[in-house]
């Protein structure tokens, strides 16, 4: 069986008391001091030296008090609110685990077939068709949550189903939830976003539908990305040839901007559209499907259907500049800090499905979250079209691109695995996944060191009827990386990507279908490593 998928910061700490050269503090920070006034007793001959030992037994103890008093305020400023319990909490709260789309866990995760075992298997859905309806999997509070059709699901690391909770409104075909601010919030479908209390799974407030009738409606497809106080999505309307779509952002805190229905509104809207849909833009299709969201210090990056990389800042959607990228966009945008969080890099890859073929761009970005489309760079995707996310270690850029067994003419379809340079976008090498993946890479970090050359382990899954999640190694002493088969489930066509637990087990969504009928079971899998 295997994944279906359709096409934050510190623990607030408390301790008794600090221990300092033997000496207990209290609770109040102070600290306490030997009296030194016997010492002034002493022979004149002592009095001196012993008068200098005794002030400087006081500075010591002034520093030290010093010390424990920026430790107690350090401790006393770190958020207590729920937001920040939880983001402490929180092993894999979104897509790609962080709101840049890093898609890295410093977690050990399996390495090979004989190292990895299947943990448990939870049927999500029996026999159903089409129109299944499960979501990707989070990890919150130590908690895997799942959507089900208009259920909100909650299974221990263990496997044992906890609480279910009916949702507002069904999901679309998938969505990716997201959390923060104590919450989780899973799309629904007509475009809006429901939010939960993460430790109670109790509602906190709906959003506003963006469906403009019972056949008009808005598709939920786009991620969900956490930051401050705010979230960020997106939805799309049109279907294969979406017309329509808008980037949303709304305030995560339960009474504001509330409507007189009782709905939140959006702090402020990015929307587009094609000329039949009220629009303007000249691309020949608009929205945004499968949109990954990230977030520098200033702006939030996206990109649609339109081809258009977009920078808006946070708070306002104000358009802070663009780059054509030429080609339509269903992926998420990794953006990776260069130079202590001010300025960076935006990476994302294009998808054109009239000539299959696809182009990974990397594009600066400035510290005031602009783009600098004259210094963008792209370079060609061997297999085809890129619909998934990339991920960059070690300055090693890894992108997956292919086509499916219609598209190439195959059983199985082709895709394939290329690094770059990630500066320079210069190509360093291809390798064969043995079959078409739209699965956004895992990458783990765990088992790096500098005498393997800083070894890596990415995960993927093929979306054909091998079922087959694929483990790939590379290293600064390989040539290029090798793949192997991680395991192979005994589904069939699956676009999940992996996410993983602080502990390195691998949880994610995988059917089965009946090739007779299209019956589909829909299963959440953990695989953990021996």
């Amino acid at each position: 069986m295997l994944y279906r998928k359709h096409n934050n910061r510190g623990s607030r700490m408390s301790a008794p008391g600090f221990v300092l050269h033997g000496l207990r503090a209290p609770h109040d920070g102070r600290v306490p001091v030997m009296p030194v006034r016997s010492v002034w007793r002493m022979r004149p001959v002592r009095r001196a030296a012993a008068k200098r030992a005794a002030v400087a037994r006081v500075a010591a103890a002034c520093v030290l008090l010093v010390c424990v008093v920026c430790v107690a305020g350090a401790m006393g400023a770190a958020p207590t609110s729920a937001h920040a319990r939880t983001a402490a909490a929180t092993e894999w709260g979104g897509y790609r685990r962080t709101a840049a789309n890093s898609g890295v866990t410093a977690a050990k995760t399996p390495t090979s077939k004989s190292r990895t075992r299947l943990k448990w298997s939870r049927k999500l859905v029996a026999g159903g068709g089409w129109d299944v309806r499960v979501s990707a999997p989070i990890i919150v509070r130590g908690k895997v949550f799942i959507a089900r059709n208009n259920q909100l699901l909650r299974y221990s690391k263990s496997g044992k189903l906890e609480k279910t909770v009916t949702l507002a409104a069904p999901i679309g075909y998938t969505c990716y939830p997201g959390s923060g601010d104590g919450k989780l919030f899973i799309p629904l479908d007509g475009g809006r976003i429901q939010a939960l209390s993460a430790a109670t799974m109790k509602s906190s407030w709906v959003s506003v539908s963006a469906s403009i009738s019972a056949t008009d409606t808005a598709q939920s497809t786009g991620t969900v990305t956490y930051r401050a106080g705010y979230l960020y999505s997106s939805w799309v309307r049109g279907g294969a040839t979406p017309t329509a779509g808008a980037v949303v952002c709304y305030k995560t805190s339960a009474g504001s901007n509330i409507d007189s229905d009782g709905y939140k509104r959006p702090v402020w809207t990015h929307a587009v559209a094609l000329p039949e849909d009220g629009g303007t833009t000249a691309a020949t299709t608009a929205g945004y499907y499968n949109t990954g969201i990230a977030l520098t210090p200033k702006a939030a990056l996206f990109a649609g259907e339109d081809g258009v990389l977009t920078s808006v800042a946070l708070k306002t959607g104000k358009v802070l500049s663009t780059v054509k990228l030429k080609a339509p966009v269903r992926s998420a945008v990794l953006f990776v800090s260069t130079g202590m969080g001010s300025t960076g890099v935006a990476y994302v890859s294009t998808a054109n499905s009239t000539t299959n073929t696809g182009k990974i761009w990397r594009v600066p970005v400035t510290k005031t979250g602009k783009l600098s489309a004259a210094r963008a760079k792209s370079a060609k995707l061997s297999a085809g079209p890129g619909t998934t996310a990339p991920v960059r270690y070690n300055n090693k850029l890894y992108v997956v691109s292919g086509q499916s067994g219609f598209a190439a003419g195959t059983a199985t379809g082709t895709g394939k695995l290329d690094t770059f340079n990630a500066t320079t976008l210069k190509h360093k090498s291809t390798v064969d996944l043995g079959g078409f993946s739209q699965s956004s890479p895992l990458l783990s970090k765990a088992q790096a060191t500098k005498r393997n050359g800083k070894r890596a382990y990415l995960y993927v899954t093929l979306n054909d009827t091998t079922d087959t999640i694929k483990v790939i190694r590379d290293s600064a002493k390989q040539k290029k990386p090798t793949v192997a088969t991680l395991a192979k489930p005994g589904g069939s066509y699956s676009m999940a990507s992996l996410i993983a637990d602080k502990s390195g087990t691998l949880y994610y969504t995988s059917s089965v279908t009946d090739p007779a009928t299209w019956s589909t079971d829909v299963y959440l899998q953990a695989r953990a490593r021996k």
